[in-house]
């Protein structure tokens, strides 16, 4: 099985999808002409605002995401193909961490890759890719033994999230160059889908001799990689600042005989409060807005495109809606009783909350699959399932109440949600929901980390506020048993056997996608999660920046703001 080789996506025959599709297209055609080779202009400082500071330069001591200058000085295995996004055929946004259809994908420091045999995956490195110019590598060549070292070092590193979630002992056997340009990761059988995918998209090659030489690369200064840019600054607390690698080996796809990448140097500007933020937008200070927990929502939208119409706009809908998670591993618990779980369910108004929380800027139903482009052909409607599971995104506060007298609890219970202040409101009116019905609610705020500590050990008692990701299908993130994020500790043979399933069939699209596709309706007859609707986000930027249609990783999380080796400045 190779990456280059082109599978189909089947469309869903649902009408809005269709005119969905369309309108894309559409869209898409029109950017397109934009976009010739006689109008990329080289030169220019991407100024990108961002509302937190890189916790460390190298994810061997945690997970990418939180180090956010490695996508840019680093690079992976393999990255998403631009001209399938927005500004391009329309297949994908590319702003979701998910693991992407084959057909979306493209080549990076690996140009290829086929499995020899079920446990065993060959890497074909690319020639032509340098290190930064810079000691102690100088700029040498990039070799598979690179590779190797790299993808051994994350996963032999006992604070990497790589042996942390991904143990070795459990998934692999071993990983090795056989020449200057062939890798080969041998893994414990059934294991070869969760292996790819982790060394694909979240490892970052690294070179050996800066490792060596400094231990690891958590000093920015130290930072070294065949990324399209070079980290040369770093003010704690206040910015970081890139240049071009002028050595950089790609070429733009859109337009093949351009070298990338178009601007001089990309600086992060660290500024946590919003509405500052949203200044830097107005005053033309920024190009545009990076969040870790999102873009922004409608109204810092509508205000923002109010006072600038010029700006430009992109929006999705959000791959993180808030959810609550019931512990169903207690079985003294009133929802442990399914009965009690769907009466919560149909308590709460999520029509009106999309409505007036979400100033009708967001989708009832978007669980546990997104209605996107890259998922189409996985969703289904909500009208198309059963009265039992629609009604639980109906408002029936009646029909709730008698569910509770049928379960035993007719003058209702007392529960509490551990959650942190953001998330208070919302909370509040499901708080107030939930009281019609008998059912009172402690709404306990903690301390981030201490949320976050309570989270993973599983130390608070009832319920947690968190998000339900419905974009990393493939590892059940929220619903297999052994996940670090199944807040409501679930252990469901039926799930558990879907999981195995689609692990199974990891390399087989068609079947990986139908096998997660047969088990949504019982995910959300059981109602062990109650997501919130999944509100739209929207990303501006400056007129200037050009080449551009909001994307913010090309690929998966370990190519979070790549996407500016894409683009370029209209000089004024």
């Amino acid at each position: 099985m190779k990456i280059g080789k082109k599978v189909s996506v089947v469309w869903c025959v649902v009408g809005a999808c269709l005119l969905f599709a369309f309108c894309m297209a559409a869209q898409a055609a029109s950017e397109r002409k934009e976009q010739t080779s006689g109008k990329a202009k080289y030169g220019g400082q991407f100024v990108y605002a961002w509302d937190r500071l890189p916790l460390y330069f190298d994810e061997v001591v945690g997970f990418t995401v939180y180090a956010t200058t490695v996508p840019l000085t680093n690079e992976c295995l393999f990255q998403g193909d631009l001209t399938k996004g927005r500004g391009g055929t329309g297949e994908a946004q590319w702003v979701y961490n998910m693991d992407p259809h084959p057909s979306l994908m493209a080549g990076c420091i690996a140009e290829k890759w086929e499995l020899s045999d079920p446990n065993t995956i060959v890497f074909r490195i690319r020639e032509g890719i340098r290190w930064h110019d810079k000691p102690p590598v100088n700029g040498r060549e990039l070799t598979a033994q690179d590779v190797a070292f790299s993808l051994n070092r994350l996963w032999e590193s006992p604070k990497s999230y790589h042996a942390k979630s991904y143990s070795w002992a459990t998934h692999g056997e071993s990983i090795t160059a056989t020449d200057n340009r062939t890798v080969v990761v041998k893994c414990k059988p059934g294991m070869a889908g969760r292996v790819f995918r982790f060394a694909i998209w979240y490892s970052h090659m690294v070179p050996p001799e800066a490792i060596e030489k400094f231990g690891d690369l958590t000093d920015w200064r130290n930072a070294c990689g065949t990324g399209a840019f070079m980290l040369t600054d770093h003010v704690e607390g206040s910015s970081v600042t890139f240049v071009k690698n002028p050595n950089y080996w790609m070429k733009d796809p859109r337009s093949p005989e351009n070298k990338l990448p178009y601007l001089d140097g990309v600086k992060y500007v660290m500024v946590p409060d919003l509405s500052t933020r949203l200044a830097a937008m107005r005053s033309g200070k920024a190009d545009s807005l990076a969040s870790l927990s999102g873009a922004l929502g409608w109204d810092d939208t509508k205000a923002l495109k109010n006072s600038n119409p010029e700006l430009q706009w992109s929006k999705a809908i959000t791959g993180n809606a808030a959810a609550l998670f019931m512990r169903v591993d207690k079985p003294e618990l009133p929802w442990h009783d399914k009965r009690v779980r769907h009466a919560l369910f149909m308590a709460v108004d999520k029509e009106g909350i999309a409505k007036s929380y979400f100033s009708g800027q967001a989708e009832v139903f978007a669980w546990p699959v997104l209605p996107i482009p890259e998922l189409m052909d996985m969703f289904v409607p909500l009208e198309k399932f059963p009265a039992s599971i629609r009604e639980q995104y109906e408002y029936h506060p009646e029909k709730a109440k008698k569910l509770l007298v049928e379960a035993g609890y007719p003058d209702g219970f007392k529960a509490e949600v551990v959650c942190v202040a953001s998330q208070v409101d919302l909370l509040s009116i499901i708080k107030n929901s939930w009281a019609r019905i008998g059912v009172d609610m402690n709404i306990a705020v903690k301390e981030f980390g201490v949320y976050t500590n309570m989270g993973f050990k599983r130390t608070y008692e009832q319920m947690r506020m968190a998000d339900v990701n419905p974009t990393a299908l493939w590892t059940f993130s929220r619903l297999e048993k052994d996940q670090g994020y199944n807040f409501s500790c679930i252990n469901d043979p039926v799930i558990q056997e879907a999981w195995k399933k689609v692990t199974a069939n990891y390399f087989d699209e068609p079947a990986k996608r139908q096998a997660f596709k047969e088990v949504v309706p019982h995910i959300l007859e059981q109602g062990y999660i109650m997501p919130m609707p999944a509100y739209y986000l929207y990303v501006p930027w400056q007129p200037r920046v050009k080449g551009y249609h909001g994307e913010t990783m090309v690929g998966s999380l370990g190519s979070l703001g790549d996407f500016v080796k894409y683009v370029w400045l209209e000089k004024n």
